[in-house]
């Protein structure tokens, strides 16, 4: 419906008038062109399917209403042809205004809204991994290739038309091909600036908009060449090479209508378009976006062939597509469901593991969820549903009412009857495949990078669920699989989407939320340089509500958590100065490390060559002349000492900051199940404080539980972990201010405090804690006053 145009720009207050059950929300940059105007609208009925939808606007001029009838059948043929396809879009409601006077009119093209383009995808954090983009290639092309099938041409390919959701499915957007401007002058670009050049947001002018990847046999000269009667696949093709090559650029623009113009003229690749070749590591895929971009067009083969040449992972057709088509047919809920009860399937292809009892703790909680859903997967390949069957919907919809179950087993904790070792949050996913549990799959070769795809996918659904069980789900199967994901996906996918889940209104997602957080971040072995400041400017800040949350399992959940993020905390600032260190070491010498060790670490003090160096000179004679005097010993022993005095800072500022939260649950908290769970990773707290941060911060808080004399469990519990604090501190410690405490103790009236206490005096014998004479004294002291008793 492009033909017989007029300059008349479309407005808002068109969409409206041509919409009217819909509300324009505002006008999208950059699908906005000179022929048309995108706008993105709202179903004024909420319960309607379809509530976000994207409508073009334009204005046409006619005689008579041939053309544009023509151009309507089009595009009927085009939606019964893709009819079902999973990775194309073509408009779903077209409407003509009524003809004014002057025989213009409006027109109106719908279709679905997507979460984000590829263009934009491919500027937004966090970035496409090198197995994302595979993926997104993938289904382009094996949706580009159902298109030609079907018989349908696109004719205006660019990343702007590749939709993709949350969780990186492709969706084919805006089929060109019933315009009826197909052929292009190469002298005139008017043509083309109009029906094709997208406009740019004001004072915002970026690459994409001057990008051009029309195939060049669609110029002509008016001189020497006539003009293409029709579009034909291989324009598809050339034009999908192009978002191949952008997209392995991480959104650098691979054409523009000069360099495309250069390329016909020349018959051969332009340097720029051969250095951004160059770019992409995969020769495969090289060779692919070369060939496809093929000036000789009969030499371009089809999409499939392509995909078929590239060799993708099997993962992809075998699982993950088969996966991805039934999560396109249920809710967001629903989904979550149907990842747990695929999460064995997905393991096994993408890692080539059989964890045996994580399969077992899914089947487990989802119950007859995980039969029905096997069910409906069978009764939908024998009847063929759409994706869009109502029926089916429903019946999706329906499972999740059984989940629901979930939420209560998992609310079942009743923390006084547990055992003191037994975290409330502990189940099977908390613990590691054990070697019998590792087998190879035989079916499809192993791609563990592929295993992001299925991540994103949960964290994407995740922000879309209501019931507070999906998102218990959810948190256990990113719990379990941050065990087999990398680093960057730890840190910029998991953890990003826990944090969010801090401050959920359900208590149980808060504090299963934290566990997962700080499981995923204990496993980061390698972080970049950017993120080694992570816990005092962004960890620390976002847990420090959980502290005082009114619901108790979110304390006791914290109270658990706090040792193992100070000790990862601790690593982490390790791991930062020490390769400062090193780099400072390394590059002060010009290549000779130092073995000289900094003096002192005290802030204040320097020798007289620091001193001067850090004074500075008083002109620029006195400036170079000192600079010709230090030698590559003073340097390094500069940097030396300020990265020393730079760590001893900023670990005690971790210290400072976790103190406050053990001084806090020490002394504020009412409840003891929040004291016995700090109690019982007593021995990493100590680990991160040392000896005279245990001596300063811990031992004192932690006696303070003797004077609960209505708490039995709470000092039975301080005499089952104390040895760990006694091995920090050492002998004279131990027998100065624990041994006291053991010995009112040995007279509790409590049983359970009696065996718990003797034990710790035999944990504390055996590691050489305790002198012979002290240690016969107490016996003494101990059996006098129980037979006085």
């Amino acid at each position: 419906m492009g033909a017989n145009h007029t300059t008349l720009s479309s407005t808002p207050e068109d969409a409206a008038a041509l919409l009217p059950d819909y509300n324009v929300e505002e006008r999208l940059y950059p699908g906005s062109g000179r022929m048309m105007r995108t706008f993105r609208l709202s179903n004024k009925d909420t319960r309607s399917p379809t509530s976000l939808v994207v409508a073009k606007c334009m204005w046409t001029t006619s005689e008579d209403d041939t053309l544009l009838q023509e151009q309507k059948i089009e595009l009927e043929r085009i939606q019964e042809a893709l009819k079902g396809q999973l990775h194309v879009a073509p408009f779903f409601f077209w409407k003509l205004g009524t003809p004014m006077i002057t025989n213009q009119r409006a027109v109106a093209l719908v279709r679905n809204h997507t979460y984000t383009t590829l263009s934009d995808r491919l500027e937004s954090r966090p970035f496409l991994n090198n197995i994302e983009k595979l993926y997104i290639i993938h289904q382009f092309l094996a949706g580009l290739q159902a298109m030609h099938h079907a018989q349908v041409l696109h004719g205006f390919l660019t990343t702007e038309n590749i939709g993709l959701t949350s969780w990186n499915h492709v969706v084919i957007l805006d089929i060109a091909s019933y315009k009826a401007q197909a052929a292009l002058s190469d002298d005139d670009p008017s043509d083309y600036l109009y029906y094709y050049q997208e406009e740019a947001q004001q004072d915002k002018n970026t690459q994409r908009e001057k990008r051009c990847y029309l195939a060049p046999e669609r110029f002509y000269s008016p001189k020497t060449q006539t003009k293409i009667a029709a579009l034909t696949k291989s324009m598809d093709v050339f034009s999908a090479g192009c978002i191949l090559l952008e997209t392995w650029l991480n959104g650098e623009r691979a054409l523009d209508l000069g360099d495309l113009m250069d390329y016909r003229k020349a018959g051969s690749f332009p340097p720029s378009l051969d250095k951004k070749f160059s770019k992409i590591e995969s020769s495969s895929l090289r060779a692919a976006c070369r060939h496809m971009m093929n000036l000789d067009a009969s030499q371009r083969l089809s999409p499939g062939d392509y995909l078929e040449r590239l060799h993708m992972p099997q993962v992809f057709d075998e699982t993950l597509e088969p996966l991805m088509e039934r999560f396109n047919k249920i809710t967001p809920d629903a989904r979550m469901a149907l990842a747990a009860a695929s999460y064995a399937q997905i393991l096994q292809t993408t890692v080539g593991i059989e964890d045996q009892e994580g399969t077992a703790y899914f089947c487990k909680i989802l119950g007859p969820t995980m039969v029905r859903l096997e069910q409906l997967q069978q009764d939908d390949e024998k009847a063929n549903l759409e994706p869009q069957d109502d029926k089916k919907r429903v019946d999706a919809d329906k499972l999740l009412q059984e989940t629901e179950a979930l939420l209560k087993r998992l609310a079942n904790l009743d923390l006084d009857d547990r055992k003191e070792s037994e975290s409330p949050f502990s189940n099977p996913l908390n613990k590691e495949p054990t070697s019998d549990n590792k087998t190879d799959t035989n079916k499809t070769a192993p791609s563990p990078d592929s295993l992001l795809i299925f991540v994103q996918l949960i964290l994407a659904n995740l922000r879309h669920v209501n019931r507070p069980s999906s998102k218990l789900v959810a948190l256990q199967l990113l719990n379990r699989l941050a065990q087999h994901s990398s680093d960057e996906t730890r840190l910029q996918r998991m953890i990003p989407s826990a944090i969010v889940l801090l401050h959920d209104q359900d208590p149980l997602v808060r504090a299963l939320a934290l566990h997962t957080m700080t499981t995923a971040l204990s496993q980061v072995q390698a972080f970049p340089p950017s993120d080694s400041k992570l816990f005092p400017q962004y960890i620390f800040k976002r847990v420090a509500h959980l502290l005082t949350d009114p619901s108790l399992v979110v304390r006791v959940a914290f109270s658990q958590c706090i040792s193992c993020l100070a000790e990862t905390a601790r690593r982490f600032l390790d791991i930062s100065h020490a390769v400062r260190l090193y780099e400072a070491v390394g590059g002060g010498g010009g290549g000779s490390a130092t073995t000289e060790k900094p003096k002192s670490r005290d802030p204040g003090v320097f020798d007289n060559d620091i001193a001067k160096l850090l004074d500075g000179p008083a002109t620029k004679q006195e400036e170079e002349a000192k600079e010709d005097c230090i030698n590559q010993s003073t340097l390094a022993k500069i940097n030396n000492t300020l990265i020393a005095n730079t760590y001893d800072a900023e670990l005690s500022g971790l210290q400072e900051v976790v103190s406050r939260w053990v001084v806090h649950i020490t002394t504020s908290e009412q409840s003891s199940s929040p004291k016995r769970a700090l109690l019982r990773n007593l021995a990493r707290l100590c680990n991160f404080f040392g000896r005279d941060g245990v001596m300063a911060f811990i031992l004192p808080q932690i006696l303070a539980f003797l004077n609960d004399r209505r708490d039995w469990q709470l000092r039975a519990a301080l005499f089952d972990d104390i040895p760990a604090a006694c091995f920090m501190i050492g002998r004279a410690a131990t027998e100065h201010f624990v041994l006291p405490c053991l010995e009112t103790a040995l007279v509790d009236s409590e049983d359970q405090v009696l065996r718990s206490a003797l034990v710790c005096l035999a944990t504390l014998v055996d590691m050489g804690l305790l002198s012979r004479s002290v240690l016969v004294n107490t016996r003494g002291v101990g059996l006098k006053e129980r037979s006085s008793k």
